[in-house]
């Protein structure tokens, strides 16, 4: 057993490293496969700890983004979040029952971030609140490394939003012109 956890660990190590390297790249497209890596990851990870109905979230969450990245349209992301959190709403809780309300919460969460994609505002407030469940989540499975990657998250979220609220507030007034 305690091999398992060893191993569980690692990975997590890995996915975590891989959720951190995302936050370097700027091309989009590579963001978003080497994010389905790390879930992928991710869901390994929370399988050998016990969390079942999590690594399914996961493997679903990895199944969206990869459908979102090959099939181009306006609309796609809606449609597969649906489709899948239908699945997820389904499935899941007959699994291992309340177990699994936390992470059906966070993928949720991370769906309506795929939404508001084109709000900045809404998709960093969703990630954050995506986030912190997957936070207290990684707590109740002993897992360092989802739960130092959850805490990173939750510390990058917070800042976008201080600095999208300062550009906002920086937008409404206006700065005196001076003169030499």
């Amino acid at each position: 057993m305690e091999k398992l956890f060893l191993t569980a660990q690692i990975i997590g190590i890995i996915a975590f490293f891989l959720s951190t390297l995302k936050y370097q790249i700027k091309c989009v497209r590579n963001v978003l496969w080497i994010e389905c890596a790390a879930t992928s990851l991710w869901a390994i990870h929370i399988f050998l700890l016990g969390g079942i109905s999590a690594a399914i979230v996961n493997s679903i969450a990895v199944v969206r983004a990869v459908l979102c990245l090959k099939l181009a349209s306006k609309y796609l992301p809606a449609i597969v979040w649906g489709a899948f959190s239908i699945a997820a709403f389904l499935i899941i809780p007959s699994i291992n029952g309340l177990a699994a309300i936390l992470p059906l919460i966070g993928f949720g969460f991370y769906g309506l971030a795929c939404l508001f994609q084109y709000n900045p505002l809404y998709m960093r407030i969703s990630c954050l609140a995506g986030d912190s469940i997957w936070l207290l989540y990684a707590l109740i499975i002993f897992s360092l490394p989802l739960g130092l990657t959850c805490f990173l998250s939750i510390l990058s979220s917070v800042y976008a939003l201080y600095r999208y609220e300062r550009q906002a507030l920086s937008g409404l007034f206006i700065k005196p012109r001076t003169y030499p």
